[in-house]
């Protein structure tokens, strides 16, 4: 979201020369926002005199506990040697599937973990109809070390009965998806209630660097794709979640800019998913610097 939004040169010129840095992480959310803030601008001895923050919908407060393999290699390489906070949070997260996914990676080699793990998953959530099956994979695992025995006739047989038990069930979360397509919009933009995710999210983790490190902390909600009729998707519970989000920020003395409903960022503005155009990145950054006016005068 932020790589195609904000034109540094362009901040350059509306600032009189001052310096902003662009950090962007692909696809990671709040736990590699709160590793970056951590390790390359406090454990880097930047001393900003602010550091914005661009998030979309409840991402803030997404603790992301069981990344993909890509994503968890991306965060791996963020990390310090220690990392408490970011243990703790994960571990307040995790759940049995969570659980089961680090065994698995742990298992079975490198090279093969990130499709081994995915499939594994799978196959504990079809333990309840077929519980023989997540056995018989443990055991094809350790085999592969030469612990314990392994029935390969038995995990051939049993691994036929669970494709089809998978082709099933994806015809039947198919069919799901066309009767709910009417409603997908509403539903991609729901949110938790706040008050209940907060506490074991990384947002107060990266609060408390900003208080400690005395650095002014300023969040930036962006907009949506608007619809083809102009309007913005969102739902009463993201309404509810944005407001109490930003009652929460503003007592922890950090900043909250609102970029949603502005009418200048039209449908016109944007590639085929949330990011914008190129050709607008220009226009955007003023629109963005014009909002934040306040906090580049400080």
């Amino acid at each position: 979201m932020l790589e195609t939004r904000i034109d540094l040169e362009r901040v350059a010129e509306l600032t009189g020369g001052g310096k902003m840095v662009s950090f962007t992480d692909g696809g990671l959310g709040a736990d590699a926002w709160y590793l970056r803030l951590k390790n390359y601008v406090v454990g880097a001895d930047a001393n900003p005199q602010a550091v914005f923050i661009f998030f979309r919908d409840d991402v803030l407060t997404d603790p992301r506990a069981n990344p993909t393999g890509e994503q968890f290699d991306s965060l791996r390489a963020l990390m310090g040697e220690a990392e408490p906070g970011y243990d703790a949070i994960v571990t307040a997260n995790s759940d049995l599937t969570n659980e089961v996914g680090k065994f698995f990676r742990w298992l079975y080699p490198v090279q093969e973990r990130r499709s081994t793990a995915a499939e594994a998953l799978q196959r504990v959530s079809g333990s309840t109809l077929m519980p023989d099956l997540l056995l018989s994979t443990v055991r094809r695992g350790f085999s592969i070390y030469g612990l314990g025995s392994f029935d390969r006739t038995a995990y051939r047989a049993g691994l036929a009965d669970y494709e089809r038990l998978k082709q099933d069930v994806n015809g039947v979360f198919d069919r799901e998806h066309f009767r709910r397509a009417a409603d997908s919009n509403d539903a991609s933009t729901s949110a938790p209630v706040f008050e209940e995710v907060v506490d074991e999210s990384f947002l107060p983790l990266i609060l408390d660097l900003g208080i400690d490190q005395d650095i002014r902390l300023v969040f930036v909600r962006v907009q949506r794709r608007p619809e083809a009729d102009g309007s913005i998707p969102g739902s009463r519970s993201l309404d509810r979640y944005i407001q109490n989000l930003n009652g929460y920020l503003n007592a922890s003395n950090a900043g909250f800019i609102d970029m949603n409903g502005n009418p200048d960022i039209r449908l016109e503005h944007y590639l085929d998913t949330d990011h914008i155009t190129p050709s607008y990145m220009s226009a955007y950054t003023d629109i963005f610097f014009q909002k934040a006016r306040s906090e580049f005068d400080r």
